[in-house]
């Protein structure tokens, strides 16, 4: 009688811990969708009043110099088109990740490659691709981790296009004891992680992981290139259910 009593206490007690973490992971997902609407309202902002700023130029000049200031209107279009297709991009990519079916590993390793082919060829980097992870095993992962993997990654492939003189650039997929592990890394000019510029970026990354539970490391020396690693925790649905 007592054995039976105290498994039925250690199971109870699972069970509150389970519900208690789904509780706290839905109060966690409210959390992220209040800071994506404040997010996309100071950038969308931004960028809305960047679009009238450079029509309101392109009106002074078409009033002012008429056909003499046709070279400076096409750039200020430029700018334009630039803005709104920034504008535009930046909501297809939290309409994505706010999605409860895009909670899929696999899903968001395919939306980063396909982000990295796009970026880095652009800036003629050859970019590698190789995952190890077994393609029938689906991994749920939670809305916040899968931003901020996202964006993490995005923001390193930007740097890589941006900054590194890289000619080679690569993202490993590998399943590790803490979760699954994601390298993005290049060969190329690296930078001294001791700067105080460079210190910032690398905060920033930090603080983006650890606010979501991802683990991240950074390695970078002048000549030998940068790689970082981002480790998600695994989430399965047949133990803990979808987080909406």
């Amino acid at each position: 009688m007592t054995i039976i009593f105290y498994i039925l206490v250690i199971f109870s007690a699972i069970v509150y811990l389970v519900l208690l973490y789904n509780l706290r992971e839905k109060l966690k997902v409210h959390d992220v969708r209040a800071k994506i609407a404040r997010d996309l309202h100071d950038e969308i902002g931004a960028n809305i009043s960047g679009i009238g700023m450079s029509i309101s130029m392109i009106q002074k000049n078409i009033s002012k110099f008429g056909a003499q200031a046709l070279p400076t209107i096409i750039a200020d279009l430029d700018k334009v088109k630039l803005d709104i297709n920034t504008t535009v991009e930046m909501l297809r990519e939290e309409d994505w990740i706010i999605k409860p079916e895009n909670d899929s590993l696999h899903k968001l390793l395919d939306k980063i490659k396909v982000f990295g082919h796009k970026i880095l060829n652009a800036c003629e980097i050859t970019f590698e691709y190789d995952n190890s992870l077994l393609p029938d095993k689906e991994v749920i992962i939670s809305m916040i981790q899968r931003r901020s993997a996202f964006l993490i990654c995005k923001e390193a492939i930007n740097n890589i296009g941006k900054h590194s003189k890289a000619k080679k650039a690569w993202m490993k997929v590998s399943k590790a004891i803490e979760g699954i592990k994601i390298e993005i890394g290049d060969n190329g000019c690296g930078f001294d992680m001791e700067d105080e510029r460079a210190g910032n970026g690398v905060n920033n990354f930090r603080a983006r992981a650890a606010e979501s539970l991802i683990g991240f490391d950074m390695k970078s020396n002048p000549g030998k290139g940068t790689v970082i690693i981002i480790t998600i925790p695994e989430l399965y649905t047949q133990i803990w259910g979808r987080v909406r």
